[in-house]
């Protein structure tokens, strides 16, 4: 990598410039398709493999058992944090949060405007607010 820009932020990281050179390709055509990934329809077969192995490259380094579903998801924590309740609860009114930091802390506060989260982890709700 011969950047001479780093970053060290929380949000995106700097990335190699082998990766983005790869990236940059495929945006423009995929596997010699003639249309780049941000082209392809959402339902079609190259998009659903290229799903199916973003699931198996994480799903065994993360040990990520075949009885739990990734979502991948793309905005910032604020609209995730909005879009797991508001999609995944359908009839249900209670889910369980997991809290270890400031996104975790931010989902269970926006997931009250949706449900009645259940706090998890061996915080406080007073350490939360």
């Amino acid at each position: 990598m011969d950047r001479d820009v780093y970053t060290f932020a929380s949000g995106p990281a700097i990335i190699f410039k082998e990766v983005l050179e790869k990236a940059k390709s495929e945006l423009l055509d995929w596997q010699g398709l003639g249309i780049g990934v941000m082209e392809m329809s959402h339902r079609s077969p190259e998009l659903a493999a290229i799903n199916q192995k973003a699931n198996e490259n994480l799903r065994k380094p993360m040990e990520v058992h075949d009885n739990y579903r990734m979502l991948f998801m793309q905005g910032g924590s604020t609209i995730q944090a909005a879009a797991v309740p508001m999609n995944l609860l359908q009839e249900k009114t209670t889910a369980n949060y997991l809290v270890f930091g400031k996104n975790g802390r931010l989902g269970y506060l926006e997931a009250q405007k949706y449900c009645i989260p259940n706090l998890v982890t061996p915080l406080e709700e007073s350490q939360l607010l």
